[in-house]
């Protein structure tokens, strides 16, 4: 993180930051919010082009971690902030999951952050600079749910990854996670719908009970996950390595 002359700790005047899963609700919210705070320049990684003002986008497979491996080589600036949105999800039965189908969610949601973390914490520890990078899990990575044992399997294996790379990347680089719960994007919609399909319950009233679950009684918005991670990539932030912050309504309390 590049130290501000701004009086503010969350400011992130001239920090480079890197977004995958950029084209998502979640996604754009984090990268409109990093260059709010003061970022420079924003690469915003996904499937389909997420380029916009300040936002340099490239599309990529994530699955392809080759590919991945390659694209982080091209990057022109060594950046000082990444977040590891991108996330795959799919409803099925677990008997009923093909391997590949398995393989290809671990590899957009957690093997590309290994590589990513990999990659840029080499290149950025070689110039010295301070860095934070953010892994975006889930609380189905902490308590999992059923009829999803790839995304389960994957958002947990995020929050070994980050336990593990907060200790491999100090004392330059801090790394943590934040585990977003009920979030208002098309995932959560698609979530309901399947959950509705299966208990019988209609879409609205679905809706109602995923809601009536979360004490604060409302899902939670890309917004405030993006508000979370700008305080993470911050120097307000840190002393704060190898954490799960839940962002979820409290939900979640362990």
């Amino acid at each position: 993180m590049t130290q501000s002359n701004q009086s503010s700790p969350f400011r992130l005047v001239g920090n480079v930051a890197l977004v995958t899963g950029a084209a998502g609700g979640m996604g754009k919210a984090i990268t409109a919010a990093l260059l709010a705070a003061g970022a420079t320049t924003v690469y915003g990684w996904d499937r389909i082009d997420a380029g916009s003002d300040g936002v340099v986008g490239t599309v990529v497979d994530l699955a392809d971690t080759v590919k991945v491996e390659q694209v982080v080589g091209e990057l022109d600036q060594v950046p000082q902030i990444v977040v590891n949105a991108a996330g795959l999800y799919a409803n099925r039965d677990g008997f009923d999951v093909p391997t590949d189908a398995f393989v290809r969610t671990l590899n957009v949601n957690l093997v590309s952050a290994f590589v990513i973390q990999r990659e840029i914490g080499r290149r950025l520890i070689s110039t010295g600079a301070h860095g934070s990078f953010i892994n975006i899990s889930s609380v189905a990575g902490r308590h999992a749910f059923p009829n999803q044992p790839d995304y389960v399997a994957s958002k947990a294996g995020l929050i070994g990854l980050t336990r593990a790379g907060a200790l491999d990347l100090s004392p330059l680089i801090t790394v943590n996670s934040i585990a977003p719960g009920t979030v208002a994007t098309a995932m959560i919609d698609q979530v309901i719908a399947d959950v509705a399909a299966q208990t019988g319950m209609p879409l609205d009233e679905q809706r109602k009970a995923f809601e009536s679950s979360i004490p604060t009684q409302r899902m939670q918005t890309p917004e405030e996950i993006a508000a979370a991670v700008v305080f993470l990539a911050s120097t307000a932030a840190r002393s704060i390595n190898g954490e799960v912050l839940n962002v979820d309504g409290g939900s979640t309390r362990d």
